[in-house]
């Protein structure tokens, strides 16, 4: 008989399976429509099993409701979260203010929830497949904090819009090790321009072979 936890989400208690699977869920909400599913869509494996939800039609990407779209895909009854598995944010700094970003931080947290920020947005952690920060113009560093992800996007070389994944499966490690050795912000869940904590979700994940 299997055990069961339960842990709170929104205004009502949901029931979290303890036992032997033979894969690991992960649950990923982001906040972009195309660019950050086409990045996480090729990862995963028959032992962790993806699950990303993207920002809608209705262009609902602020951070509060991309944490209220996870919290309801999980009421579902055709998902199953057990223990082992987890639940990620992915969102974006952009022009949003500390303090609101701290309040989603903080919610999510009770809920255990994963968070990954990116400051000023997810092309900063695609721009580190291949290149150090140290490289950044300073546009991305100087300008007003409502410019900074406009100024991010306009960045070769990706087709942002597009990804093709091919270029930055042989750099994922790269990645992951340049965003934590300049992660900036100290404990706090929001990193200081640029920066971004997209490496804590990645590292867990496994690329799928070449032609998936």
């Amino acid at each position: 008989m299997p055990k069961w936890d339960k842990f709170l989400a929104g205004d009502r208690l949901i029931e979290r399976r303890t036992e032997v699977r033979d894969s690991t869920t992960i649950v990923i909400a982001t906040e972009g429509r195309r660019t950050e599913k086409d990045y996480f869509n090729k990862f995963g494996s028959t032992q962790i099993k993806l699950e990303i939800l993207e920002t809608g039609k209705d262009g609902l990407s602020d951070p509060k409701y991309v944490l209220d779209r996870l919290v309801d895909r999980l009421k579902l009854d055709d998902i199953d979260i057990a223990a082992g598995d987890s639940c990620w944010i992915v969102i974006d700094v952009d022009d949003r203010t500390n303090e609101h970003l701290a309040q989603i931080c903080e919610r999510a947290s009770e809920m255990g929830f994963g968070v990954a920020i990116s400051n000023p947005c997810f092309e900063y952690w695609l721009y580190l497949h291949q290149f150090e920060p140290k490289e950044l113009p300073s546009m991305v560093y100087d300008a007003d904090q409502e410019k900074r992800a406009g100024a991010m996007k306009g960045l070769p070389p990706y087709e942002y819009r597009r990804l093709r994944f091919v270029e930055f499966r042989k750099d994922v490690n790269s990645a992951i090790a340049r965003a934590k050795q300049n992660r900036q912000g100290g404990q706090s869940c929001i990193p200081k321009c640029p920066g971004t904590d997209v490496f804590k979700l990645v590292r867990m994940l496994p690329v799928k072979p070449p032609g998936y």
